[in-house]
């Protein structure tokens, strides 16, 4: 392996390489990717379960060959190791609250799945699917009202949170516009000020933005 440079393992439109992917750009590390799961395949490969043993994407590589897995894990090293005091909060409080969202990412993350696998189901229609994705809107609400005056989750500038919930919030704002989903403000802000980045548009708007969506398929 080149020296200096980072091996991402996984296909790019997963939302967990693309948050990683996200931030890696964010920090202008360089970086290689190299495709893995989905179609491509490999997950359980003897290689590949080495470096990661519960076989999923994504992989990290350091340039020193050591081995990291399970997203925001490998987004709290980036940023605590080359983001320190900015996107990887010091003082102990924030540092906190920064990773209480960040932890409470998979619930979001979770309900953000739920409603697209619904929705995206072969067969589906409007009035079949509407109740499970209403369903989980509870969680939508809470970062709604979290995002209430503030222009990012955690201060006035990026941070872990975001950078855990940014892409599944993409995700969200793409279900299509038939099932009538309440307005959300606030999270629609936010996203404009993430897709304003970069970054953001590299890794997360051209990565996991490969299609259309639409309910039945």
């Amino acid at each position: 392996m080149k020296a200096g440079v980072f091996t991402i393992l996984g296909r790019a439109d997963s939302s967990a390489v693309a948050r990683v992917m996200w931030t890696v750009g964010e920090l202008g590390l360089p970086h290689r990717r190299l495709d893995l799961g989905g179609k491509f395949g490999g997950l359980d490969d003897p290689a590949h379960r080495a470096l990661n043993p519960g076989g999923r994407i994504p992989t990290l590589v350091t340039p020193g060959g050591e081995a990291l897995w399970e997203s925001n894990a490998i987004i709290r090293y980036l940023t605590c190791t080359y983001a320190r005091g900015a996107m990887w909060p010091e003082e102990p409080l924030a540092r906190a609250e920064a990773e209480a969202w960040m932890d409470w990412s998979s619930t979001f993350g979770g309900a953000v799945g739920r409603m697209r696998t619904t929705y995206r189901a072969a067969g589906a229609t409007v009035e079949s699917c509407r109740s499970t994705v209403f369903g989980e809107l509870p969680a939508v609400r809470i970062l709604e009202q979290r995002l209430e005056g503030r222009r990012f989750v955690v201060d006035d500038s990026l941070s872990i949170a975001d950078l855990s919930l940014g892409v599944m919030a993409h995700r969200y704002a793409r279900i299509p516009d038939a099932l009538e989903l309440p307005a959300t403000p606030n999270i629609s802000s936010w996203l404009d000020r993430l897709r304003d980045r970069q970054a953001f548009q590299d890794h997360v708007v051209k990565a996991v933005t490969v299609r259309a969506h639409k309910i039945g398929g």
